[in-house]
């Protein structure tokens, strides 16, 4: 497809072209029913592709967030797979950062399906420019336009209103992730094109074409580092061999169940609780709970679209109030030093209390 094309790509591998040769921006699979299904995804809004067993598979995006799929990974997830998305970001070979703008329909946003065209018709007049960009319905109802920034956007939350409140989401920095025509959603309506050319308007920043964030953005305040009692000894214990089975399953694999906020919560509160243990027994450790709250958002689904999330939640946890998970189902720390004995024996016996050290 070449980009003066304004014929809307109509199949699967019509779109990875437009995505590859004219945007700049990865081809993810994408099979909203059997994602669902299989992984859990309510929606199944995640990129995932469908095996040789007719199963879906989850596919972290973070790997393309910077690079296109090569051509053998491409073949791999579309042999079976029926729907296709891409992320926001750039920036691409023009400079541009390819931008989403999702108007949602939801009820909660506008009350009613008339006040949503409504507001949508006149967000497009008042901008012409906006006529002249590739746009899509989504299965929900929500509207989708496509724009080229020559500045890249670090906000998302968005109101076509100044000091209005959120009306959707701007998926314009990395690992904005959307679904894209011809995919199916699971109510069985696809996503489809209502215009289309092949490369979007260029403008330089959002509010030029009245996209508004809906708060003042402000550089996030720096956590404050706990004061240390001990000396943070490279090659000494290190803060994730200690934290219990769950916790490292959330900081080495994202939220796979439940709440991601409830997740973090239990992995600081875990981290925060050998923190104060090692404090307290005066134990060498490498690693701090704010280096691993920061790497465990980042595995998350979408954190992209909050990176700084991980900051808040660690400000309304009390250090000095964590336990580890084993005092906290034991009542007492035998168990802490039962896992100081299997990771460093020299450790366990320069610290250990002597009451503790005959039953091991």
């Amino acid at each position: 497809m070449n980009s003066a094309s304004n014929q809307p790509p109509q199949t699967i591998a019509q779109t990875i072209e437009w995505l590859n040769d004219v945007l700049g921006r990865p081809a993810l699979p994408e099979c909203p029913t059997e994602c669902e299904r299989d992984c859990g995804v309510q929606g199944g809004k995640a990129p995932a592709w469908i095996n040789r067993n007719g199963k879906a598979v989850k596919l972290s995006w973070k790997t393309y967030q910077n690079q296109l799929p090569t051509q053998a990974d491409l073949t791999k997830w579309f042999e079976r797979t029926p729907g296709i998305g891409t992320l926001g970001g750039g920036p691409n070979a023009q400079g541009h950062y390819i931008g989403f703008i999702d108007l949602d329909r939801k009820e909660k946003v506008f009350s009613s399906p008339l006040i949503f065209e409504a507001r949508l018709e006149k967000w497009l007049n008042n901008y012409p420019l906006l006529k002249e960009a590739p746009r899509f319905r989504t299965p929900s109802g929500g509207y989708r336009v496509i724009l080229a920034f020559t500045e890249e956007p670090n906000w998302t939350a968005f109101s076509l209103d100044s000091g209005g409140t959120r009306m959707g989401e701007l998926l314009a920095r990395n690992g904005g992730h959307t679904l894209l025509p011809p995919t199916v959603g699971t109510n069985g309506i696809p996503y489809h094109w209502e215009y289309f050319v092949a490369y979007p308007p260029t403008v330089a920043k959002p509010e030029d074409v009245g996209i508004y964030p809906t708060r003042h953005q402000q550089s996030p305040a720096p956590t404050n580092p706990r004061p240390a009692t001990t000396t943070y000894s490279p090659g000494a214990i290190r803060l994730e061999d200690l934290i219990s089975p769950r916790a490292l399953e959330i900081l080495t694999g994202g939220a796979k169940r439940g709440d991601r906020s409830d997740a973090l919560t239990a992995l600081i509160s875990e981290c925060y609780g050998w923190e104060e243990f090692c404090h307290r027994e005066n134990i060498p450790y490498s690693g701090t709970t704010e280096i691993l709250a920061e790497y465990a958002w980042g595995q998350m689904e979408d954190s992209s679209l909050d990176p700084h999330k991980w900051q808040r939640i660690l400000k309304t946890i009390n250090p000095s109030a964590c336990q580890t998970a084993t005092e906290y189902r034991s009542g007492d720390s035998e168990n802490c030093w039962k896992k100081i004995y299997r990771l460093d024996l020299e450790t366990f016996q320069a610290k250990c209390p002597l009451t503790l050290k005959i039953g091991f």
